[in-house]
């Protein structure tokens, strides 16, 4: 084991303040580290296998460098670990190339089974630069302490273009507060677990608390995710096969802010993702609780939903669950769109219910035990130019604009 309690400090670019290249071995920093130059880092590790702990204070302020960094975009080093108790402090601006892009990072690894672990306060002040940031496989970050970033707080990267398998798991506090696109927690790769049980804060201008931009990714919030800027997102899901679960709360307070956002951006695919609440999501500042995009995607409420709900294009699923509230209005958008209703599944109101035509509609309402068209018809009313069914004391469906003449057998599923 190396422990310093030196405090040491470079200006040269290049100039790492400490280099540790013991494989298997372990670092223990207790001291003050500062390096001003560009692409030099407050520690950098060069062997595998390396274990890095910092008790003391990391301030790096060049172009491109790391608090603490190991590996890099032409070569990885599997298997370091590290975990911070003091803090480390970075800033300065991105460098390098497209191809290799050198952001200025509290903690930077680049490897396979990698370990991150704060207990600390990473702060990270470039417009380009991360508080954490893995590139690669089967890694882990955990956060217990405060990432306060102005543009990322976690970020899960690839190296090879299919990296995959990594884990996130927010305890502490993540806060970000860039004026357009910063991240809380933002994820670029596949089949990765992010789990939130702390607070993430995106308070800029079209900030997202947490994004995720891959494929078959498993998302669970048990905390807080509040997204305070204008235009700002709590959650961000693009692509397909993500599952996303709400225990908590998601806030969306800004002015035309929205809770969960799904997009779209492969421009083949037309399979989306999921979205389960089970918790509060809370459209306060005007804007939309959930917003769609082009693909099939799956939303289903048995919890809180403040705000209106649009599922944008496609053959979207909604799901009334028991339980769940929706306080405002469900838009269905272009699309043969299912909505089921749950027992307990609350009032639901529809603006856009197409009974007929190619875009066509359906209700399921087979947990009710209705066994025929006209078995429905008898739960129907018109209301000026809106179908009310009272399906029971406290669960009641809304058809915006539509008139009971214009409902026929194929709008319903019975059982």
């Amino acid at each position: 084991m190396v422990v310093n309690r030196k405090s040491i400090a470079t200006t040269a670019p290049g100039a790492d303040a400490f280099t540790f290249s013991d494989g298997n071995g372990a670092l223990v920093n207790f001291g003050n580290l500062s390096a001003a130059g560009g692409l030099a880092d407050g520690i950098r590790v060069t062997a595998a296998g390396a274990s890095v702990v910092n008790h003391g204070s990391i301030v790096t302020s060049g172009d491109g460098s790391d608090g603490i960094g190991a590996g890099g975009w032409f070569g990885a080093l599997d298997g370091v670990s590290v975990t911070n108790f003091g803090t480390i402090a970075s800033s300065g601006n991105a460098t390098g190339t497209d191809d290799a892009p050198e952001y200025p990072t509290g903690i930077e690894l680049f490897g396979e089974n990698e370990r991150i672990t704060n207990h600390g306060t990473i702060t990270s002040r470039g417009i380009d630069g991360s508080g954490v940031s893995l590139v690669g496989s089967h890694g882990e970050v955990r956060n217990y302490g405060t990432i306060d970033a102005e543009a990322i707080g976690i970020v899960l990267d690839s190296l090879t273009g299919e990296d995959h398998a990594n884990s996130i798991e927010n305890f502490g506090l993540i806060r970000t507060h860039d004026l357009g696109l910063a991240h809380g927690i933002w994820v670029f790769t596949d089949g990765n677990d992010i789990v939130n049980r702390g607070t993430i804060r995106a308070e800029g201008v079209h900030d997202f608390g947490i994004a995720l931009e891959g494929m078959n990714n498993h998302s669970a919030n048990y905390g807080v995710i509040a997204a305070a800027g204008e235009e700002a997102r709590g959650v961000l899901i693009t692509n397909e096969g993500n599952d996303f679960t709400n225990y908590g709360r998601i806030e969306a307070s800004g002015a035309d802010g929205i809770g969960v956002r799904f997009s779209f951006d492969d421009g083949l695919s037309l399979t989306g993702s999921l979205f389960t609440n089970r918790g509060t999501v809370d459209a306060s500042g005007g804007g939309y609780a959930i917003l769609g995009s082009i693909p099939d995607e799956q939303v289903v409420n048995r919890g809180t939903l403040n705000g209106d709900v649009d599922m944008g294009d496609g053959n979207d699923r909604f799901v009334a669950g028991s339980g769940g509230h929706l306080n405002g209005l469900l838009t269905l958008g272009d699309g043969n769109d299912r909505i089921t209703i749950e027992r307990h599944g609350g009032d639901l109101v529809i603006g856009d219910f197409a009974a007929s035509g190619a875009s066509q509609d359906v209700l399921d309402l087979s947990a009710f035990h209705l066994r025929s068209f006209a078995d429905v018809m008898s739960h129907a009313s018109q209301t000026g130019g809106d179908v009310i069914l009272t399906l029971a004391g406290d669960t009641h469906v809304t058809l915006q604009g539509v008139g009971l003449t214009a409902l026929n057998p194929a709008d319903f599923i019975t059982g």
